[in-house]
């Protein structure tokens, strides 16, 4: 167990973890920090309950960054229409989260079905044009 306690700073040849805030954080030698429990939603907001998070801040450069990683991998699951997150309650039995709506790439799908089949459509009606176009000209001409 760690107790709480403050990031004492870089120390070149050592990398260690510490415990803040109740977060349990990774250091490296040069004083890089990536927060290993999934709570830190310090720039962002959690998309869930269940959401966890990677967060991490670079020293050396002056920047940190923050994913809700649920959210990122639901956004695949939608694209791709393939379930990735699988949840259960503490006795292992099976929380349905199946994916509701139909994947965007099925969609994408459909779409250029139906643009396809609009297509052959409007082909179709534009040789019927052609065609009537065809015999007011020959009536013209016979007048």
């Amino acid at each position: 167990m760690l107790e709480n306690s403050g990031f004492s700073g870089a120390s070149a040849g050592h990398s260690g973890i510490y415990s803040g805030a109740g977060e349990l954080t990774a250091v490296d030698d040069a004083g890089n920090q990536t927060t290993l429990s999934p709570h830190n939603f310090s720039l962002t907001s959690p998309s869930d309950i269940m959401a966890w998070s990677f967060y991490s801040r670079n020293e050396d450069i002056g920047q940190q960054i923050n994913v809700d990683m649920l959210k990122a991998v639901r956004l695949i699951e939608d694209v791709t229409g393939e379930k990735l997150v699988y949840q259960a309650d503490l006795d292992g039995n099976s929380i349905d989260t199946t994916i509701d709506e139909e994947s965007l790439l099925g969609k994408v799908k459909n779409f250029s079905e139906e643009n396809i089949a609009l297509k052959q459509q409007l082909e179709e009606q534009q040789k019927q044009i052609d065609e009537l176009r065809a015999l007011v000209e020959q009536l013209l001409r016979k007048k």
